[in-house]
């Protein structure tokens, strides 16, 4: 068997003891540090989403708040008894009246963010009283028979939100209340309608790495999304939402692959609304700081292992020399013991 000059094998020996540990320590932390981060990042992503979320809720429930109180006071029975266009502009006093009511809504509608238009409808009428068309026609308004599919989710005598496009194609979120006979004899349905990217500047952000956001209500359908293309449609026809959607947890975040590109998933469930909040993250771009340090890393393992090399090597013929200068004095002398006994 051949052997190897006692040289390399010190090299060999050196370079073992030297390198493979710091290569595998090298891997070792770095992957451990691209999942800390990575679960880190996701932790911190999903907090910022509920931080939206609350603001979201708390503008909500504002708006809803301000609704109640109006529908509380007796502005809406100085109409009650007009159940037709024409006999509110028969009498000078029917039209007080009626613009009284206008103003009360004007006013709701400068107190909300967001809020494209406030209407009344009084049941069994032929008008309603808007903040966009005034006191109109009901012919001449767009269709209110929306109200009856939207009242059908409605829980006890809280309001509803209601997803929908108006004629003019603004996509707004409605808050649909129909008067508490408890509080006020008229019966009749305020609507607010607040724009759909009015919720979208809730969860809109500056992070580049943010691809997109999704709301969906209780049913699945998506109420605001980053792609005003996907408004109105069914969240659960993308597997991964549909996932969210079917979630056990009212929280949390995942890991997913989309051609080709690692994604960050994150939801959050609202207790109030039953809406869940999405947001989409890049992964790479997320982890861009951690790549990073990861490449800075490894780069400076490589420096320490080749000045390693260079010190083996040096230190491999520092140390062999005695050895070395040793064997040729050895091989001399049984050379010339050779030549003597011929």
């Amino acid at each position: 068997m051949k052997r190897f000059p006692l040289m390399l094998q010190l090299i060999v020996i050196l370079f073992c003891i030297m390198a493979l540990p710091i290569a595998i320590l090298t891997w070792y932390s770095g992957e451990q540090i691209v999942q800390n981060s990575e679960h880190a990042i996701a932790e911190s992503s999903l907090a910022e989403l509920n931080a939206n979320r609350m603001l979201s809720e708390n503008a909500m429930n504002n708006l809803a708040q301000n609704t109640v109180a109006l529908t509380g006071t007796n502005i809406f029975d100085r109409i009650h008894s007009y159940k037709s266009f024409t006999e509110i502009n028969s009498n000078f006093k029917h039209v007080l009246d009626a613009r009284a009511v206008l103003r009360e809504l004007m006013q709701l509608k400068r107190r909300g963010e967001g809020v494209y238009s406030v209407f009344f409808y009084l049941n069994e009428s032929d008008y309603v009283v808007s903040t966009d068309k005034g006191i109109t026609n009901l012919e001449k308004y767009e269709s209110i028979d929306w109200i009856q599919e939207a009242l059908l989710g409605r829980r006890g005598i809280k309001g509803v939100w209601y997803s929908r496009k108006l004629d003019s194609g603004v996509n707004v979120v409605s808050y649909v209340l129909p008067l508490n006979q408890l509080s006020t004899n008229t019966t009749g349905t305020i609507v607010v309608n607040v724009t759909e990217s009015e919720f979208g500047n809730y969860f809109r952000s500056s992070d580049t790495s943010k691809q997109e956001y999704v709301i969906m209500d209780s049913d699945g359908t998506i109420i605001s999304h980053s792609d005003k293309s996907k408004l109105l449609e069914r969240g659960t026809n993308d597997p991964y939402l549909r996932e969210i959607y079917e979630h056990e947890l009212t929280e949390g975040y995942m890991f997913r692959e989309l051609e080709g590109e690692r994604l960050l998933y994150t939801w959050t469930h609202s207790k109030r609304s039953e809406w869940v909040n999405v947001g989409v993250y890049s992964v790479n771009e997320l982890m861009m700081t951690t790549h990073s340090l990861q490449r800075n890393i490894i780069l400076l393992t490589v420096f320490i292992i080749l000045i390693g090399i260079i010190l083996t090597v040096f230190l491999a013929t520092w140390l062999s020399k005695p050895v070395r200068d040793l064997v040729r004095s050895l091989s001399l002398r049984t050379n010339l013991g050779i030549k003597r006994k011929k």
